[in-house]
C-alpha cells in the first residue's frame, strides 16, 4: 500500500427490509394530490386499522397481562383476608 495511492473506502448501501421509503414517499404524495383535487376522503387513510387496536395490543403483550394477573391475584386474595376475618368475628360472638 502506498501513501500516495491510497484506495477509496467501499460505499455502504443499505436497503430497508420491512419499509419501503420510495413507497410511502410516493403514497404521500398521491394522498397529496387527491385532497388537492378533492378526491380523497380524508378518513380513507384512517380506517385502515381499527381505533382500538392499539389498546388490544398492549393488553395482549405478555408483561401487561402478568401485570393484570398479579393484580386480580392480589385483589382476590385481599377480599379471601377480608371474609375469613368477618367469618372469624362472627363465630367468636356467637360462641
Amino acid at each position: 500500500m502506498s501513501l500516495w495511492k491510497q484506495p477509496r473506502p467501499r460505499g455502504f448501501h443499505h436497503e430497508f427490509i420491512y419499509v419501503d421509503e420510495r413507497k410511502e414517499r410516493l403514497r404521500k404524495i398521491e394522498d397529496r394530490a387527491k385532497a388537492e383535487l378533492g378526491q380523497a376522503q380524508p378518513s380513507a387513510r384512517q380506517s385502515r386499522l381499527p381505533k382500538g387496536i392499539f389498546n388490544s395490543v398492549a393488553r395482549n403483550t405478555a408483561h401487561c397481562r402478568s401485570k393484570v394477573l398479579l393484580r386480580h391475584i392480589v385483589i382476590n386474595l385481599f377480599l379471601l383476608v377480608a371474609i375469613l376475618i368477618v367469618l372469624m368475628i362472627v363465630l367468636v360472638y356467637l360462641m
